[in-house]
Order: C-alpha cells, then structure tokens, then sequence
C-alpha cells in the first residue's frame, strides 16, 4: 500500500463515529418489564398502590391486616380455640380421672374397714359367749373349795373382758373412720355439683341454693330431706320447677281472679279500614272531608 493509500485510510478510520452499544436502556426496559411481571404475579398492580386492609378480632384485640392474610388469622384463631377446648376438655377429663381414682380407693377403703369391723363384731360374740359362761360361775363356793383354781379362772375371765372392751374399741374407732371418709365424699360431691351448677344455672349462688331449699319444703320435704339433696341433675330439675310456679305465680298476679277479659269486638266486612288521607286520591279525600264536616255537625 502506498503512502498515499494509507493517508486516505487514516482519515476515513478519524471520520467515522465510534459506535456505543445502547446498554444502559436496554437494561432499563427488561428491569421495568421484571417488576411489572413481579407485581401482577403478586396479585398487585404499579397503579394499586397500598395493599387493602381488612378488620379482624384476634384474641379479644382488633387489627388491620391485609385482606390476604385475614383467612390465615382465622384459621390460626379457629386452631387456637381447638386447642384449647381439647387442652380444657383433656383437663377435665384428668381431673375427673383423679377424683375417679380418689373416690375408687376411698371406697376400698371403707369396704375394708366394714369387713374388718364384720370380724370384729364376730370376735364379740365369740367373747361375749364365753364370758357369760364365766358370769355363771358361782364364785364363792368355788373360792371355798379350790382357791387355786378360782383364782386361775378369775384371771381368764378378766383377760376375756379386757379383750371384748379392746375389740369393741376397734369396731368404734373403724365406725367414725368410716363415717369420716363418708363426710369427705358428701363434700366433695357437693362442691363438685357447685361447679357444675354454677356453670349450668345462671345467676346460682348461696342465695339460690337457699331459696330451692325453702321451696323443697314447701313442696313437702323436710330439712334432713333437702339436705340429701347433693345430685346437680335433681338439683336443677329442682329449680326448674321453682322456675315454672314463680311463672304461674306472675301470671296470676298481673289477671286478678274473677276478672275476665273484655270480648274482643268484630269488625263487620262492609267496614273499610281508615286511610292515610295524604295517600287518598283528590276525589276520596273530598269524600272524607265532607264525612268528617258532616260528623261534626251531628
């Protein structure tokens, strides 16, 4: 190539404009298109804005949640409230398990207390027999004739009679336990059929309890009676039965005796019912009109 050649090259290569690639809009547009795929497929649009919010009540509070989470905070709420009933109910059960349990042994307890004490009224007996047999004894006569063995037998009847009064004791002492253990149960009944009622009758309380007792007795039942009465379910049958006459009683009261009620007046079919004069077309209110001007005048 010639030096001249090489000028001329030289010159076009120093006219020509470089060419940029036009990158940083290229990048803008596809970030632009991501986020608006983003954002629709997020169920939100650039034009939405905020989310919208939605009133729920969660554990006694209220709160503004967005409207997609609303159904999450139900269900976490329906879960908590199952939650809990089974923990309640699972409680319960445990603790009527326990009283179950309690009362199991308490009355195993004073089964075997009555049997021993059925043993011990037979060992009574027994020794009542043969102490009688020593009452018979004539106890002079046999001093006078062997000393010895009357003095023997002296002391055989005295050990008999230690040994009755030690074994009628025992039966006494097994009698007031077992009495004891059934004091406890009757309170425990009752205060377990407290809750029960406080729970099934509303409004119960000391108050209430008292006045069922009185009304049991109006109804024919004695003190010892009503005091028996440790049952919820009679309890309650009880007090809806107190319920209904206090009803009655109230019914009575507002319709006196003798006083009957005034017939009821029938409307004959040619009467018409009275109408809204400003619902009334013009001729129907001039009608009225000249009906009440023509009552008046009577």
């Amino acid at each position: 190539m010639t030096d001249q050649a090489q000028a001329v090259e030289s010159e076009v290569v120093e006219a020509t404009p470089a060419v940029q690639p036009e990158t940083t809009e290229v990048e803008t547009e596809v970030t632009n298109e991501e986020l608006k795929d983003a954002l629709e497929a997020a169920g939100t649009s650039e034009e939405e804005g905020e989310p919208e919010f939605t009133e729920i009540e969660y554990e006694g509070q209220t709160y503004n949640v967005p409207e997609e989470l609303k159904e999450a905070f139900l269900r976490q709420s329906d879960y908590t409230r199952k939650t809990q009933e089974v923990a309640e109910s699972r409680k319960e059960f445990e603790t009527q398990k326990e009283a179950g349990t309690r009362q199991l042994v308490e009355v195993q307890q004073a089964m075997q207390l009555q049997q021993q004490n059925l043993q011990g009224y037979a060992q009574v007996a027994s020794l009542d027999a043969q102490i009688q047999q020593f009452e018979q004894v004539d106890w002079n006569e046999l001093i006078n004739n062997d000393p010895v063995e009357a003095q023997k037998l002296q002391w055989q009847y005295g050990q008999l009679k230690e040994q009755r009064n030690q074994a009628a004791q025992q039966i006494s002492q097994r009698e007031q336990q077992v009495q004891l253990q059934q004091q406890q149960q009757i309170a425990q009944m009752v205060e377990q059929g407290k809750e029960v009622l406080a729970k099934e009758i509303e409004g119960w309380s000391p108050e209430v309890a008292s006045q069922l007792t009185e009304y049991g007795k109006t109804q024919g039942f004695n003190d010892a009676e009503m005091a028996q009465v440790i049952d919820p379910r009679h309890v309650k049958i009880l007090h809806k039965a107190h319920l209904y006459d206090q009803v009655i009683a109230k019914a009575k009261t507002r319709r006196p005796a003798g006083v009957k009620a005034a017939p009821t007046k029938k409307v004959t079919s040619g009467r018409t019912a009275s109408k809204d004069p400003k619902k009334m077309t013009t001729d129907e209110w001039i009608a009225w009109r000249n009906k009440q001007v023509a009552n008046k005048s009577r």
